[in-house]
């Protein structure tokens, strides 16, 4: 019998039997029933082939091209998304297939499924980098368990809740996208979301595993010549600018409405 009520999709490449096993015996043992959703392998396309993609402004603030495998992962969660909405769905849990699950993640998730309308993305953030941030309590869920606002934009997309509203939202700020799924996420200011995170965290990634989307994404190296090149501390500069000034603004306006 599930213990929740709310869809839950695992992505996960097709091949990745391994991985699949591991993520199907978690899921097993809490109770969890779910549906494995088929990732897109972005591993060898051509990033330019994606007709979505802003190849200018991700050289303009990058200096280098998102490699296929994250817009693979953006794809992937694209097409939940897009699921979400065709079936109506008013809410649905978003795994990747590297998570690991705490012992009160069900518990929450329970929590969760009674307050649809009080967030758009529910985040399980469960690094202790993000614990050590302020924040400001929005949802009490149980005991020391909270939905939450920190004044910044983690990473991170393995582990989540959407609405079918913030699903809509999502796919309208994709049709012409330069970030990353977990990077555009967290930029409220843009997607216009209520996007929140459960403290204390309650997922976390798997290091151990090799990377799905491959490691090729930390190359921080800058593939630009003249012109853009010269000019690119200023765009990056300014790109930073814009994030910090986003973050300050959604904390602040936030504010009267959250605390009331």
């Amino acid at each position: 019998m599930n213990c929740t009520n709310i869809p839950t999709f695992v992505i996960s490449l097709k091949e990745s039997q391994e991985r699949r096993d591991w993520i199907s015996k978690q899921l097993g043992d809490m109770g969890i029933e779910f549906e494995f959703f088929d990732a897109v392998d972005g591993r060898s396309l051509d990033v330019q082939d994606y007709q979505a993609y802003n190849r200018k402004k991700r050289l303009r603030y990058f200096g280098r091209d998102m490699k296929g495998g994250e817009i693979g992962c953006l794809l992937s969660h694209k097409r939940i998304y897009e699921k979400i909405v065709d079936n109506n769905l008013e809410m649905a849990l978003i795994l990747e297939d590297d998570v690991i699950l705490k012992e009160s993640f069900v518990r929450a998730i329970k929590e969760i499924s009674k307050i649809g309308d009080k967030f758009e993305i529910a985040r399980f953030l469960g690094s202790p980098k993000v614990a050590k941030h302020k924040r400001r309590k929005i949802t009490h869920l149980f005991d020391d368990y909270w939905i939450v606002r920190i004044p910044t934009t983690p990473g991170g997309a393995h582990a989540y809740v959407i609405t079918q509203k913030g699903a809509k939202s999502m796919l309208k700020v994709m049709d012409k996208n330069y970030l990353p799924i977990d990077t555009l996420i967290g930029h409220a200011w843009k997607t216009k979301i209520r996007s929140y995170i459960i403290q204390p965290g309650l997922a976390v990634q798997d290091l151990s595993m090799e990377s799905s989307i491959g490691e090729e994404r930390f190359d921080k190296s800058v593939a630009l010549s003249g012109i853009e090149k010269a000019l690119f501390p200023i765009t990056r500069g300014w790109f930073k600018f814009c994030e910090a000034v986003g973050k300050k603004w959604v904390w602040l306006t936030t504010y009267f409405k959250e605390k009331s």
